[in-house]
């Protein structure tokens, strides 16, 4: 090779010198076999299932229901709750919302009274209104007039209630016992 006066490699040189000597790509090959090792996977014998000596009482799963008893049990819960607000009901036709839904003992049981509650506002048989800043339950004037009534304007709302809140009910309103004993 014959460097130039710049004291650089002449590359041309170096590359038409190497041409011949490079004409075939090397092959690869591994001394020590390949590079990669795989991990030999034991295999887990699958495992006997230890009987349990102890056996306890035999228990029979709970039947369930046909959609028509749910429905009957349902429409039972609902008139329940009407004949409960009606014996409640004030002069004025109004009863507190909060006081008679609420049960100070059961969380679930105060859900499903507003549960019931809802079918008997869909069907226009009670209404919710606000009196002096609290919601009451209140009856229409007439019914009758009322479902077949055009002009009637049905609002629908969500009604969330967690523990905390249904907690400071209770506090707030000073309610002691339930007005809807449980219908079984």
């Amino acid at each position: 090779m014959s460097r130039g006066e710049s004291s650089q490699l002449n590359w041309k040189a170096l590359g038409d010198k190497a041409r011949p000597v490079l004409k075939q790509v090397p092959k690869v090959t591994f001394l020590l076999g390949a590079l990669e090792l795989q991990a030999v996977r034991k295999r887990k014998e699958p495992q006997k299932r230890q009987k349990n000596d102890s056996t306890g009482a035999v228990t029979k799963p709970k039947e369930v229901l046909s959609f028509e008893e749910e429905e009957e049990t349902t429409t039972r819960n609902v008139s329940h709750l009407l004949k409960c607000l009606k014996d409640t009901c004030t002069d004025d036709g109004a009863v507190h919302f909060f006081k008679f839904l609420v049960d100070p003992q059961s969380f679930s049981h105060t859900v499903e009274n507003m549960f019931y509650l809802s079918f008997l506002v869909k069907d226009g048989r009670v209404g919710i209104r606000i009196a002096d800043g609290v919601p009451v339950i209140y009856f229409p004037e007439d019914v009758n007039n009322a479902k077949q009534s055009t002009k009637t304007v049905k609002n629908q709302a969500i009604i969330s209630l967690n523990m905390a809140q249904w907690q400071r009910a209770i506090q707030k309103y000073d309610i002691t016992e339930s007005a809807i004993p449980l219908c079984k």
